[in-house]
């Protein structure tokens, strides 16, 4: 008999993303990824991230190709408006195949981005995908040559081809990104009924003197229009707090108030909640005397200052998620650190507090599955999976299963990467769960966190292919699939049983 198609049928796709590179701290932001969530497999490898000066030599890459060539949140709303025309090359992926090779090609022969080791390396990458290994790195190489290199390399399944096909989505419009998810899931048989959008605020953590080129009173707009036009997919996003950016504000740093632009986001432009990065450097609650960059408590006179400062935002921003009867989610892998130990911060254990005090909050904690991170609120003397993220989780869930406590299966990674002894090992881990917290499965949903999802090569057949480890390796019935993939994101946007 031919093997069973995984389910297949509506979804929603409650966590991704539509940003580009002008709405983040780009050299910041893209060496923290490659370091914590870089591609592992599925394609032809000709880099060692983890050798000397690759990392840094990507990120230059990444720079430069998005540099003066991503639509920032202005022009797109100029677009959107109707008062500016279209570019070509920002307004899909075969634009941006165009306009990335170009900035290849021009990486290629430009001298001064060709010292150092790491630089060699991934210019050989390029190379070595442009040409199936036929030309040297130490070749000349004219501008038509260079052309024609990156081109091939954009398109081949080279690890360097993969990054490059991930760098072009940042130089694309946010509207062309939400119908390019749309386009992925119908491709796999499932209709995307919303897209829940995240944006991100990354820049203070990184420099509290710095910003982005798209200001997020401009990216709260833009995401307004894309989410009103016709046509489109339908979009209810996540506007960002950065409880730094709030604190910077309150205590007089030029700049706008978070708290009241997570109010306008709402309010007038159709957002449905809130977006949180522990990983920055935050906890959700009880920050206090534990390091933060020296330029934050330099600025606030020192670590309990900077927790006390912090807390303060985060109260001021839960009492307006209950009063606006707003979600939450948030970044809880730990991954994505801007410091050291970071990543520790969006444990689940710190969220306890936080729903203890604020009941009525609605909270999805993101990334769920992995069962490999141990938790600082697990049971003395456990071991995983008991012991990890996910089983803090459910152990919250099984004692209070009406809260408001949700996690999505956004960037399961594992999935798609795992051979067949991993993947039954967290197969039983996933079953565990299920039946000791959430037999009904009524706290899970699925989200891609596209275009993050981006570097992985299987990303365009995430939805598939977590659906079938779901059903097949899982055990789950086509009932609670359901539950996942559209009814639980009702209760959890809305607090609506049903939707």
């Amino acid at each position: 008999m031919p093997e069973q198609r995984p389910y297949a049928g509506k979804l929603v796709d409650i966590h991704a993303h539509l940003f580009n590179a002008t709405d983040l701290p780009a050299a910041g932001f893209i060496k923290t990824v490659f370091l914590s969530h870089y591609p592992e497999q599925g394609f032809v490898q000709a880099m060692d991230l983890r050798a000397s000066g690759v990392v840094d030599a990507l990120v230059d890459l990444f720079v430069h190709i998005v540099t003066g060539a991503s639509p920032t949140a202005r022009e797109e709303i100029r677009v959107l408006r109707g008062v500016a025309e279209a570019r070509a090359e920002h307004a899909s992926s075969e634009g941006a195949e165009r306009l990335v090779s170009r900035r290849v090609a021009s990486y290629l022969v430009e001298p001064r981005l060709q010292s150092g080791v790491g630089s060699a390396v991934v210019r050989g990458a390029i190379i070595a995908a442009g040409t199936d290994g036929s030309t040297r790195l130490d070749s000349g190489l004219t501008e038509i040559s260079a052309q024609e290199i990156a081109l091939k390399a954009y398109r081949s399944d080279f690890d360097i081809g993969v990054y490059l096909k991930w760098f072009g989505l940042f130089t694309r419009y946010r509207y062309s990104l939400a119908d390019e998810l749309a386009r992925d899931h119908a491709r796999l048989g499932y209709k995307a009924t919303l897209v829940a959008p995240a944006m991100v605020d990354f820049a203070k953590w990184f420099d509290i003197r710095s910003d982005v080129l798209s200001p997020l009173e401009e990216q709260v707009e833009v995401m307004g229009l894309v989410a009103r036009r016709p046509g489109g997919p339908r979009l209810r996003g996540y506007v960002s707090f950065d409880p730094l950016r709030e604190a910077l504000h309150r205590a007089g740093r030029p700049g706008f108030s978070p708290l009241k632009l997570v109010e306008h986001a709402i309010r007038d432009h159709g957002f449905a909640g809130i977006k949180l990065y522990p990983p920055m450097g935050f906890k959700p609650w009880k920050n206090g005397n534990q390091p933060y960059p020296k330029q934050v408590t330099d600025f606030f006179g020192g670590r309990l200052e900077t927790g006390r400062a912090l807390d303060a935002a985060l109260a001021d921003v839960y009492d307006l998620a209950v009063s606006l009867d707003a979600p939450i989610i948030a970044h809880a892998a730990d991954s994505n650190a801007a410091g050291l130990y970071y990543g520790r911060r969006g444990d689940p254990a710190h969220w306890i507090p936080v729903w203890e005090n604020w009941p009525r909050l609605r909270v999805c904690l993101a990334h769920f599955g992995g069962f490999e991170t141990i938790s600082e609120g697990a049971p003395a003397g456990s071991q995983l999976p008991e012991s990890s993220w996910e089983y803090v989780i459910g152990a919250y869930v099984a004692r209070h299963p009406e809260a408001g406590v949700f996690a999505d299966l956004s960037s399961y990674t594992e999935v798609l990467k795992a051979g067949p002894a991993q993947r039954a090992e967290i197969a039983r881990a996933f079953r565990g769960y299920v039946a000791r917290f959430d037999p009904k499965v009524r706290h899970l949903m699925f989200g891609s966190d596209w275009i993050m999802l981006g570097n992985q090569r299987e990303h365009l057949f995430y939805a598939e292919r977590l659906v079938a480890f779901l059903q097949k390796d899982c055990g789950l019935s086509d009932e609670q699939l359901e539950r996942i993939l559209v009814h639980n994101a009702a209760t959890f946007l809305d607090g609506a049983s049903n939707w």
